[in-house]
């Protein structure tokens, strides 16, 4: 079935290819009677990638190759990751099944985007670590150590006669 734009065939300017009617009063949207046909669920055929007449097999795991029926076509799951789908992809040319959704090219696509995504991660992880030794100081330097509080000698003295008076105290009492 084919879906023209509406009123394409009245004006030349309109080009036939499939637009939504969107008026308010549009007919054609409203579905009525007389008016050409809208793009709706139910208007495709049933088995849309089959191939001479061949059922449709939706592959979402690699066990589902090993039980794969024959006369049959399959279809790579769109929900899968890039590296199941590699081996999806290779399995089932060593087993000669016919998938509609996968060739050489997206096994390329998908390895580019593989290593694209690793030499990412690599430069990512070496920019840390140029940081890192950005902020640790070479063996040459000396470590910025915290300053220990000077305290000056006089009250130094001072707090050891103090300590030196409360021991003798305390012995004289016969507690140590």
């Amino acid at each position: 079935m084919s879906f023209i734009r509406q009123d394409a065939h009245k004006k030349k300017r309109l080009a036939k290819t499939w637009r939504k009617p969107k008026g308010i009063q549009s007919k054609m949207r409203l579905g009525k009677k007389g008016y050409p046909k809208v793009v709706k669920t139910g208007y495709g055929t049933k088995n849309r990638h089959s191939l001479e007449r061949k059922s449709v097999v939706l592959i979402t795991n690699v066990g589902m190759l090993e039980k794969f029926p024959e006369n049959s076509v399959g279809i790579v799951s769109g929900k899968i990751g890039g590296k199941k789908k590699i081996t999806i992809i290779e399995t089932a040319k060593e087993k000669n099944i016919v998938l509609v959704n996968a060739n050489e090219n997206t096994l390329k696509i998908i390895n580019e985007k593989l290593a694209k995504r690793k030499e990412d991660k690599k430069k990512k992880i070496e920019a840390k670590k140029k940081e890192e030794k950005k902020k640790e100081p070479e063996k040459g330097e000396e470590t910025p150590k915290t300053e220990e509080k000077k305290v000056p000698e006089e009250k130094k003295e001072d707090d050891n006669k103090e300590r030196r008076e409360k021991e003798k105290a305390l012995i004289k009492k016969g507690a140590v």
